[in-house]
């Protein structure tokens, strides 16, 4: 009985919490998008405190709806065209019934509403992995989400959609999981192939680290196939002439860029989280990344279990934590096909690394050993 009033106090407490969460973002939506003039950055002093350059990109795919109404042509292969129709839609929907929002006032609402449905979502997860309800609040030092709820962007969604894959796969309900593979193209097109290799290094209980090489070589291979064809959906000049060239030019030439410098690339997204403390530029705060820094000192007080998993990836890809490490598995493999690395991509898993080393702190609590297997 007193674990079910300590239950419903936590569930209370977090949606006190959610309210916070939403006044603050109404206050950053104030600041920094409401009435901008749709000015680039800095941004009243500001650098980097929303993502204005693809907010105006889903805008002119919105313009272009509403003049032509040619869907087809308009879809091709980008990750440009779902979101604005979705946007479309819903503000289509509301003009109707007589309620006129502007796209960046709709957008806050809407990346609030799913933000809620991926809170209830973090915490089901949780209380389906066995973990303590307090950890259910961890879901409020994931500070870039404030970020994520301004304007019109795909990573709110793509947050929740991971998540509802991991909880779909928890509880077994692969006919959900399915749907939302499908469903998921709508957003991003990489989506539904990162699903099917979270898919392909959950299902089975044998040979984990065999497959995990030979997806590693497939894909590496692969991409030193294609490179050649990226050129089509980025500029080659983007790439400047560090590692991501480096790679790009390996690729290109000999197929084997990718293959041997993916885990510098990985590397890579590790480095640029860290890079989040330095986030004073000139006489201007760069907000892009003074905003990640609450939720990487949190990934950092929690790096030696995730450090952990990684030594004893055989071990625990046969327990409950292999939900949470197949997802981390399926990033690296699907978004490293990416030329350039954007910390903005790798931020989107932080939810599943914080559970996944949530997961290995308790372990590590009840055991009193960090090393296992």
């Amino acid at each position: 009985m007193e674990i079910n009033h300590q239950n419903k106090s936590i569930i209370i407490f977090k949606y006190y919490l959610f309210i916070i969460f939403c006044m603050s973002c109404f206050i950053y939506f104030w600041l920094f998008a409401y009435d901008t003039g749709f000015t680039y950055e800095p941004i009243k002093g500001w650098l980097n405190p929303v993502n204005i350059h693809d907010h105006y990109v889903y805008l002119s795919y919105i313009d272009e709806i509403e003049k032509t109404g040619d869907w087809v042509t308009l879809s091709g292969l980008n990750n440009n065209f779902g979101i604005s129709l979705v946007y479309y839609c819903i503000h289509t929907i509301l003009e109707q019934i007589d309620l006129e929002l502007n796209y960046e006032t709709l957008a806050l609402v809407v990346n609030l509403i799913i933000m809620m449905y991926a809170m209830r979502v973090y915490s089901s997860i949780i209380y389906k992995l066995g973990l303590n309800p307090v950890w259910t609040l961890t879901f409020f030092v994931m500070s870039p989400l404030l970020y994520f709820a301004q304007l019109i962007n795909k990573d709110s969604f793509t947050i929740l959609i991971i998540l509802l894959a991991i909880n779909y796969s928890i509880s077994n309900q692969w006919r959900q999981f399915f749907i939302l593979t499908i469903l998921s193209m709508l957003i991003r097109f990489q989506l539904p192939a990162l699903l099917l290799l979270y898919l392909f290094f959950v299902v089975g209980k044998k040979n984990h680290v065999l497959k995990f090489i030979c997806v590693y070589i497939f894909l590496s291979l692969m991409n030193g196939v294609l490179a050649k064809y990226q050129i089509d959906f980025f500029n080659e000049s983007t790439l400047s002439d560090g590692m991501s060239y480096l790679v790009y030019s390996l690729n290109t030439k000999y197929y084997i860029g990718s293959l041997l410098l993916n885990p510098v690339r990985a590397i890579q997204y590790i480095h640029d989280a860290l890079i989040s403390f330095y986030f004073i530029n000139g006489e201007v705060i760069d907000v892009g990344r003074m905003k990640n820094i609450p939720q990487v000192i949190f990934l950092l007080l929690l790096s030696p279990f995730l450090i952990n998993v990684i030594l004893n990836y055989r071990f625990y890809m046969g327990k409950k934590e292999k939900y949470l490490l197949a997802m981390i598995n399926a990033f690296f493999g699907i978004w490293l096909f990416n030329p350039t690395i954007n910390l903005r991509y790798f931020i989107l898993f932080f939810p599943t690394l914080q559970i996944l080393g949530i997961c290995m702190y308790i372990n590590y609590r009840k055991r009193g050993s960090l090393i296992n297997g």
